[in-house]
C-alpha cells in the first residue's frame, strides 16, 4: 500500500509531503491553509476504520469541536483462521518504556463455543498497569478476535481497570467468555 496523491491537486500547487504522505497537524491541516487530508494520503496505519474516524474528527475540529472518537488507539485486525487483532501496547513493549505491568492469558481451547465450533486452538491476552490495574493493551489470536477486539479497545480509550471490566456479565456460550477468562488470570 501507498498513498495515491498523483494529480491530487492542481498544477503548481504543492502540499508538504513526507515519504510520499501528506503532512498534517493534529487537525488534520495540511501545509496550505484550510486544506485537510485523512485517511491514506496522510497516515502510515491505511485502515478504512482510521480514515473514517479521522475523517469525522477532522471535520468536528473544523467546526470548533471536540473530536468525538479518539483517533490514537487503533485496533489492529488480520482477517486469517484464526483471526488476530491488536489493541494498546504488548508487555514487551511496556517493559522497553520501562513500564511494570502485569498480564492475564486465557488459551482459548477450553472456551465452550470454541469447541462448539470446532475452532483453532487460539488465546487471548490482557496487559494491564502493575499498580493501577489500568488496561494498557490486548491481544487476540482466536475465532471472531476481529469482533472481540472492540470491547478491549473500549477498555483502553476510557482508561477502564481490570476490577471494571469483569463487572460485565458475558453470555454463556460465546467466545467473548475468554475476555472474562483473561482478565481473571491478570497478575496470576
Amino acid at each position: 500500500r501507498r498513498p495515491n496523491t498523483a494529480g491530487l491537486l492542481g498544477e503548481g500547487i504543492a502540499l508538504e509531503m513526507e515519504g510520499g504522505f501528506l503532512v498534517v497537524d493534529n487537525h488534520f491541516e495540511t501545509s496550505m491553509k484550510n486544506v485537510y487530508a485523512v485517511g491514506d494520503v496522510s497516515s502510515r496505519v491505511q485502515l478504512a476504520h482510521v480514515a473514517s474516524a479521522q475523517g469525522i474528527a477532522a471535520v468536528e475540529m473544523m467546526a470548533g469541536k471536540e473530536p468525538a472518537i479518539i483517533v490514537t488507539a487503533i485496533p489492529g485486525c488480520i482477517y486469517t483462521t484464526p483471526e488476530i487483532a491488536s489493541i494498546g501496547i504488548t508487555a514487551d513493549e511496556a517493559k522497553a518504556n520501562g513500564r511494570a505491568v502485569k498480564t492475564g492469558k486465557y488459551v482459548m481451547y477450553a472456551n465452550g463455543k470454541t469447541m462448539i465450533k470446532n475452532g483453532a486452538r487460539g488465546f487471548i491476552k490482557i496487559v494491564a498497569d502493575a499498580e493501577t490495574d489500568v488496561i494498557l493493551g490486548a491481544q487476540l489470536m482466536c475465532e471472531r478476535a476481529t469482533d472481540m477486539i472492540s470491547e478491549l479497545t473500549t477498555a483502553v480509550v476510557n482508561g477502564l481497570t481490570v476490577e471494571q471490566m469483569l463487572k460485565v456479565m458475558r453470555p454463556h456460550p460465546t467466545f467473548n467468555e475468554g475476555i472474562t477468562d483473561a482478565l481473571e488470570n491478570v497478575g496470576k
